[in-house]
């Protein structure tokens, strides 16, 4: 279990199932060519590259940008090393389309036992990369951000679309080759995507010290966010399933990130997969088939859901979540 109640924005593993669901572009992660430390890197090139929270299967960052009108922008974010902090003089790049890095992800993915549908380069007339791309990091800069603009509207949603980037015609820094490329996937906001006050009820592992019985109340503070991952599913911006212990207290599941699939004609709950790898404990989630009413209400936005999670050598973990919307996610 793990004990910590934050909004973590990170990219979800890439296996058979899932893709990743990060809303912004954005990269926090160690250069292989020389990680930052304690050492004194004064004399040292200063690194550039794509950076990103969290682990993926793929040796390319990867997000998910969501497009929620036809005027969305997102931030392309470049990471300068620690050695920026004695930059004398100004790094250039520019961020290029690269064809070649989404023809190897879609590669290694088309050899996975159950793969993704293929990305599809979004043509040129469907976004606009600000400056043509053209990056300037300045002494003492950590952080540079690249606006890409959308024609949303006339984007076809029906396939997998993405961008893949490159950093070329670097000039004053060294190139961290791990983090050269990026891919973002362009999904359409879907219906259920927002922020929520979640109230949660479980049952069956009250001799495992989870509440047992009992709704617990969330909170607000920060509230959960139920992020796209595509136009029928979402998935908590926790990154793992929330519970409460039998005193009260906040927690959650290790190994779980559950992913909620729902049918946009009846409004209905149809599937809870869990897109975390198996820590050997074969944690999995369905729907509760005793409650037949698992939905969304577009009327108010809220969301009901009753669905199982099971482990090897336990007994079924019943948890009940009512999601009491509260606006959309920033």
């Amino acid at each position: 279990m793990m004990k910590a109640k934050k909004i973590l924005t990170t990219t979800r593993t890439i296996s058979a199932a899932c893709i990743t669901g990060l809303f912004v572009l954005v990269f926090s992660s160690c250069l292989k060519d020389k990680a930052p430390g304690n050492q004194n890197y004064s004399h040292s090139p200063a690194l550039v590259g794509f950076q990103y929270l969290g682990n993926s299967q793929s040796d390319v960052p990867m997000v998910a940008g969501i497009l929620g009108t036809p005027t969305d922008t997102f931030g392309l974010e470049v990471t300068l090393s620690v050695a920026s902090l004695t930059l004398k003089s100004p790094v250039t790049l520019t961020i290029s389309i690269d064809q070649n890095a989404l023809d190897s992800f879609n590669a290694v993915n088309a050899a996975l036992p159950n793969p993704i549908p293929p990305f599809v380069m979004m043509n040129s007339s469907l976004y606009t990369i600000a400056n043509g791309g053209n990056v300037t990091i300045n002494p003492g800069q950590q952080i540079v951000s690249v606006k890409i603009s959308f024609a949303g509207d006339k984007i076809d949603f029906t396939q997998q679309n993405a961008l893949a980037f490159q950093i070329t015609n670097l000039k004053g820094a060294t190139l961290a080759t791990n983090l050269s490329t990026a891919i973002l996937e362009v999904v359409q906001k879907n219906p259920y995507d927002g922020i929520y006050d979640l109230h949660i009820k479980t049952v069956g592992w009250g001799a495992y010290g989870i509440a047992d019985g009992v709704s617990n109340d969330w909170g607000t503070n920060p509230p959960v966010g139920f992020v796209t991952t595509s136009i029928t599913t979402s998935v908590f911006d926790l990154g793992y399933q929330p519970a409460f212990t039998a005193g009260g207290a906040e927690t959650g599941f290790g190994a779980t990130d559950p992913q909620f699939t729902f049918d946009p004609a009846t409004n209905l709950l149809t599937a809870v997969v869990n897109l975390a790898p198996d820590d050997g404990r074969g944690r999995k989630f369905a729907i509760n088939p005793a409650v037949t009413d698992s939905r969304f209400d577009p009327a108010t936005k809220n969301i009901y859901m009753a669905y199982l999670m099971t482990q090897n050598g336990r007994p079924t973990q019943y948890i009940y979540d009512t999601l009491f919307y509260l606006g959309p996610r920033p």
